[in-house]
């Protein structure tokens, strides 16, 4: 998959508000000349971190989780696939969505 399929799935699977942010963010860092934040990936790529890791952002962490599905980066697991995992510490997924497990694909 390329960059224009990839920037095609985020416009499509992106909530009004995520598509907003990230939108936002890449025009800030185009004025700004960012290196870090190029493409309209890159800034889904800083909105997705910011929802799963700071509070005030977590309003963002399911549409996010939506937008990494619909790319592929998450595939849901099957109940004897969640049976047959083993973990030590932690969930035998990386989170549930609607009552579905999904696992890093």
């Amino acid at each position: 998959m390329d960059r224009k399929q990839r920037e095609y799935i985020i416009r499509k699977n992106a909530s009004p508000a995520l598509l907003e942010e990230i939108e936002g963010l890449l025009e800030m860092a185009i004025m700004e000349k960012w290196e870090s934040v190029e493409t309209l990936e890159d800034a889904f790529e800083d909105t997705s971190e910011k929802a799963d890791t700071i509070p005030e952002w977590k309003a963002l962490r399911t549409p996010c989780r939506k937008v990494e599905i619909a790319l592929g980066r998450y595939v849901p697991m099957s109940q004897s696939e969640i049976g047959r995992t083993q973990v030590t510490s932690g969930t035998k997924w990386a989170f549930k969505l609607g009552g579905v497990a999904y696992r890093w694909a």
